[in-house]
């Protein structure tokens, strides 16, 4: 884990087109850490922890009501075990919970993988409520959840072999003590 600037992660990012997602720019402004480091393995690919969001629900189903957090491992898995492709979830032709334009910006990237394309991925903390639920993931994936999707599919589906990438780890500020966040 290498420590970095601040100005460098947005410099970066935005070198690299990165910074397109509205909400990237204000999170890195508003953390107070930044590292980067090089995920070696495909276990600790595999052991980020994919955004849950009603768009793609059916790739993060409830296992209880208030849990659904699964590693982007157990996501590639889920598409693996289910015979389901970026393609079809675009074309809306799998039942289920998601929305078809959430899958969008994926097949770009699963059509023509560039793995020099695949790096800086933004990481974070797991909060203590998805540690709680995903006990076995790393780290939160702030944004590229896409891209990192579609290299974990990639590579469980043994169309590319894993690579080292570089993502960014930032550490956001925290605005209450650890006894505040205790009593919640």
């Amino acid at each position: 884990m290498k420590v970095v600037s601040k100005e460098d992660v947005i410099k970066t990012l935005g070198d690299t087109g990165n910074l397109d997602n509205p909400g990237v720019l204000p999170v890195v402004q508003k953390s107070v850490g930044f590292y980067e480091i090089t995920i070696e393995d495909e276990a600790t690919l595999f052991s980020l922890i994919y955004q849950s969001h009603p768009h793609n629900r059916i790739l993060t189903p409830f296992r209880s009501k208030k849990d659904h957090f699964y590693t982007v491992g157990e996501v590639a898995d889920l598409m693996i075990q289910n015979n389901w492709t970026f393609e079809a979830f675009v074309s809306g032709k799998i039942k289920g919970d998601y929305k078809p334009f959430f899958f969008e910006g994926m097949m770009p990237i699963y059509n023509n993988y560039n793995h020099d394309l695949a790096h800086n991925v933004i990481l974070r903390p797991v909060g203590e409520r998805t540690r709680y639920f995903c006990p076995h993931g790393t780290f939160y994936i702030e944004d590229g959840a896409h891209r990192t999707l579609v290299t974990a599919y990639l590579i469980k589906t043994g169309k590319i072999p894993f690579k080292p990438l570089k993502y960014f780890f930032i550490q956001p500020k925290q605005t209450k003590s650890w006894l505040e966040r205790q009593l919640l």
